[in-house]
C-alpha cells in the first residue's frame, strides 16, 4: 500500500517542553498522568468498523483498532512515531518523527509548542 503526505490534519511537534497537560489537574502530590488507560474489546463490531476503516484509511490492522478505540472513546489526540497516523483526517498527532514533521510543515500544518 503506498503512502500520501498528511493531508489537512495538524501535526505538532513537542519542542522544548516535553509535557502534555490532561484536561483535568490531577491531585496535590501526585505525579501528572499523560493520559488514562482505555479498556478495548476486540468483538465483532469493533472488527468489522476497523475492517470498514481500511478500505479509507492508510493504517495498518493495529492502527486501525487503535483508531475505533480512540472514536470509542473520544480521544482526538495521540503521541506517537509511528507516521501511519499522520494521514488520518480529525486527529491531532503529536510526534517527533522527522518525516512527518517535514511533510507537514510543507504543507504549513505544523505547530510547534
Amino acid at each position: 500500500m503506498a503512502r500520501s503526505a498528511p493531508r489537512n490534519i495538524d501535526i505538532i511537534y513537542l519542542q522544548k517542553e516535553h509535557r502534555f497537560l490532561p484536561k483535568r489537574k490531577p491531585p496535590a502530590g501526585s505525579s501528572l498522568l499523560l493520559g488514562e488507560p482505555l479498556t478495548v474489546t476486540i468483538d465483532i463490531p469493533m472488527a468489522t468498523a476497523a475492517l470498514n476503516r481500511l478500505q479509507t484509511e492508510q493504517v495498518d490492522g493495529y492502527d486501525l483498532f487503535i483508531l475505533e478505540s480512540m472514536k470509542s472513546h473520544g480521544v482526538v489526540q495521540i503521541i506517537t512515531d509511528d507516521g501511519d497516523f499522520a494521514t488520518v483526517p480529525g486527529i491531532q498527532v503529536f510526534t517527533a518523527n522527522r518525516n512527518v514533521i517535514r511533510a507537514a510543515r510543507a504543507q504549513e500544518r505544523l505547530v510547534i509548542r
